[in-house]
């Protein structure tokens, strides 16, 4: 009879009784949540679903290319080998402040600004936060948000050390885990400096070791590892009207870009300078 009512979407007598006591239950519960202090209610409304955490903002500088890559980061269950990654470096604004909630994309309070000085991070997305590629763009403002702890320290880079006595300019380094938030704030943008766009001549007349041109496809040729048994990456001979040089790519671990194309005008960012003798 039980089974029959409750298929029926009725309630049995147990069922009733119990609802009751469960409705009373409620009742004494919300007339203690009003007795209770303040800080009481507080930690109650922390346990009852709303996460701590930890935050800092960001300002993107720079930012790589999608590339399979090895990492430091282990994929729980997964076999080692390479994941889909990449890097963005960027300028620290202010300190990691602790929340009793995820603050989103609200915007920065007086304390995520209080520092002397602006450092440098660089932060590495792997695998699943790889997935935040399409929202990072230099010269915008982010805040990074580190959920389920309010220890600072998870949010702070790690440096490379070196030998004594030596000296290394080097930006800290920090592995983006898969749970944690990006937010965009509101904050106007900042000017992403842009490198200098060097005509060929140029190139071939300047000591700098990462170079920033524009020319357009002459040629394509498909490049082969040493085996010769899988393509290894393209070789470009580009020109303007001051000159004619080749590009290298090494695509072995990285997705084809498209536009590949005699004719097409490309624009080539970060690339490095090397002249044959």
């Amino acid at each position: 009879m039980v089974t029959h009512l409750a298929q029926k979407g009725e309630e049995s007598g147990g069922d009733v009784i119990g609802r009751k006591q469960r409705e009373e239950e409620e009742e004494e519960e919300e007339v203690e949540e009003e007795q209770a202090p303040s800080a009481e209610k507080k930690r109650r409304r922390v346990g009852g679903g709303f996460r701590p955490c930890v935050s800092m903002v960001i300002r993107v500088e720079h930012k790589e290319g999608v590339a399979w890559r090895n990492t430091a980061a282990r994929r729980q269950g997964k076999e080692a080998g390479l994941t889909l990654c990449f890097s963005v470096k960027a300028a620290v604004i202010g300190p990691v402040v602790s929340w009793g909630r995820d603050p989103k994309n609200g915007p920065m309070t007086d304390r995520e600004k209080e520092t002397e000085s602006e450092k440098k991070v660089v932060l590495v997305m792997a695998g699943g936060a790889a997935a935040w590629f399409p929202l990072l763009q230099p010269g915008r403002c982010y805040r990074l948000t580190a959920p389920g702890t309010q220890d600072p320290s998870v949010l702070i880079g790690c440096g490379v050390s070196g030998s004594k006595g030596v000296e290394l300019h080097t930006d800290s380094t920090l592995q983006v885990r898969s749970d944690w938030r990006l937010h965009t704030l509101t904050r106007p943008p900042l000017q992403a400096l842009s490198p200098t766009v060097l005509s060929v001549s140029d190139i071939l007349d300047c000591s700098s070791e990462l170079v920033c041109f524009q020319a357009q496809v002459c040629e394509r040729t498909g490049l082969t590892d040493r085996t010769g048994s899988s393509a290894s990456g393209v070789r470009l001979t580009v020109c303007d009207r001051s000159g004619t040089l080749q590009v290298y790519l090494d695509l072995s671990h990285t997705p084809y870009p498209p536009g590949l194309l005699p004719g097409n005008t490309l624009l080539l960012s970060s690339f490095q300078r090397r002249v044959s003798r």
